[in-house]
């Protein structure tokens, strides 16, 4: 708690109250009640409301009714808050690989491996899961100085988080994927490494996992958690190449490009479990 103000350490004491009061009931519980926080939180965040709703018209812009579109954003946020929290939990969840035989070739290899994530369900149940079956997993994030309990999680769990507001980010980790390590770097949000088109709209995006494996010299995948309806999650793996892409804007732009058009398609096939609520398209 040093180096926290008094409303910092205020609200990283109540995360941690929140996170024990949430263990002493079952998960199904938690899972209603998270949904029930979310939904009250949705409904008093206006600005944060206004961004989920815009975001899902831009992905969807043939869906005409506005109260599924409405429906999905409240639904996409429940199931992101209640991912957040099972974050705290993870030890106690079950969840299978759904992967094809190459890309299960790659993982199993040793070798190191570029991935690209997505804010989807419980996002960082990707990196979480991948740690249990390499050994060997690096993500990188930005965990707000209240809640640094975070980052004990992520080390409770064996997965080395690089701060993503530190200097030389990306160089640590090069340094982590040069030594054979597994990089996952959530991808679908706003960035200004390259333009490309999402949704049919002119946008920019990050470019971290192409360009680790371009220097790396690394296949480049794809991987994504999916809660499914017994509340188990299923990890989703795909391969975009199984080379190493070109060390150039272009070859970046052309495979970030490849990685958004799967996005759509993972989008499209499960609405109701993303959520991106800052400005994606700018």
């Amino acid at each position: 708690m040093k180096g926290l103000t008094l409303s910092q350490r205020v609200a990283a004491k109540t995360i941690l109250v929140i996170i024990f009061l949430f263990k002493l009931r079952n998960r199904a519980a938690r899972k209603k009640i998270a949904f029930g926080i979310a939904r009250l939180i949705f409904a008093f965040s206006p600005k944060t409301r206004k961004r989920s709703i815009n975001n899902l018209r831009m992905a969807m812009p043939d869906q005409k009714s506005d109260d599924r579109i409405r429906y999905l954003a409240v639904t996409a946020y429940q199931y992101i808050v209640f991912g957040v929290l099972e974050n705290f939990w993870f030890e106690d969840i079950e969840y299978t690989f759904e992967m094809d035989a190459a890309t299960k070739a790659l993982i199993t290899s040793g070798g190191p491996l570029s991935i690209a994530t997505m804010h989807l369900s419980c996002y960082e149940a990707v990196p979480f899961a991948l740690q249990k079956l390499t050994g060997r997993v690096t993500t990188l994030s930005r965990v707000p100085k209240f809640a640094a309990g975070l980052h004990s999680v992520y080390a409770k769990n064996g997965v080395c988080c690089v701060d993503k507001s530190q200097a030389g980010a990306f160089l640590s980790l090069l340094g982590k994927i040069g030594s054979n390590g597994v990089v996952c770097l959530h991808s679908d949000h706003f960035g200004s490494d390259t333009d490309l088109d999402f949704f049919q709209q002119k946008t920019s995006a990050p470019a971290g996992s192409a360009m680790l494996s371009a220097y790396a010299k690394t296949p480049l995948l794809i991987a994504y958690a999916v809660l499914q309806k017994n509340n188990t999650y299923t990890i989703h793996i795909e391969t975009v190449s199984e080379f190493p892409i070109g060390q150039s804007p272009k070859a970046f732009q052309f495979a970030m490009q490849a990685i958004y058009r799967q996005f759509e398609t993972i989008i499209l096939q499960y609405p109701e479990q993303w959520c991106w609520f800052y400005k994606r398209w700018r």
